[in-house]
């Protein structure tokens, strides 16, 4: 396992001799590196190439730190750049887990600012988002508790959550889910603290938001809501 900010002399020689820093047999998985990780990004890999500011890791397995707890990332590839490597490009099968939920794409840009996981945009055909449950019943009660007892499930062409804002915003062709009630727009801004949805057409008030309201009685499941299109 490496951490990527701490030196890095022996990591950065072995990839100028073009010797893989990290290897596993061709068979064989990374597993995922203990959690919490104390430094910007501790990760596992079937290979690593590094320069001073560019770090190529294939088959990834990593742990990052935001401010809601840590964040589990996985990925085909992924590409740090930058003297601090706080710029990530990961892509191909992209999964990353946080503790409000978790999104799959086909790649995802990951900003890092003070060893902490800032932002996350995520691209695919499309991307997804979902939180879970858990995340955040267990401090609600009454009504409000019931809604977060649903699962929020969102795709998009892309997705970009701010952990500043606890944001998750949804891009072209944007489809959100409360489990009961769905919205259909170009864009979709989901705030996971206040459980709130704002959603908006395309730019020029050409677009239109589509809904489909499920009726809910208090303490009941909507049976009657379909899964993501």
């Amino acid at each position: 396992m490496y951490c990527s900010v701490e030196p890095r002399a022996a990591l950065i020689a072995a990839a100028l001799l073009g010797v893989a820093a990290v290897g596993w047999g061709a068979d064989a998985a990374p597993a995922a590196p203990d959690s919490p990780c104390n430094e910007s990004l501790c990760f596992n890999a079937k290979s690593a190439q590094a320069t001073r500011t560019r770090l190529v890791v294939i088959n990834i397995n990593a742990v990052g730190n935001t401010s809601h707890g840590p964040a589990h990332l996985s990925a085909d590839r992924a590409e740090a750049t930058g003297a601090d490597y706080s710029h990530w490009v990961f892509s191909g099968h992209v999964h990353v887990d946080l503790r409000e939920g978790q999104l799959q794409a086909d790649t995802a840009t990951v900003q890092q600012l003070d060893k902490r996981i800032v932002s996350i945009r995520a691209d695919g055909m499309p991307a997804r988002f979902e939180r879970l449950p858990q995340s955040t019943a267990k401090a609600l009660t009454g009504s409000a508790a019931a809604t977060a007892n649903l699962t929020v499930r969102g795709h998009a062409d892309a997705i970009t959550y701010d952990l500043s804002k606890n944001q998750v915003q949804l891009n072209g062709n944007s489809w959100f889910s409360d489990g009961c009630n769905e919205i259909t727009s170009q864009s979709i801004v989901y705030n996971i603290a206040n459980q709130s949805v704002l959603a908006s057409g395309a730019a020029g008030g050409t677009g239109q938001v589509h809904g489909t309201i499920r009726t809910m009685r208090p303490g009941a499941s909507c049976t009657s809501a379909t899964g993501a299109p």
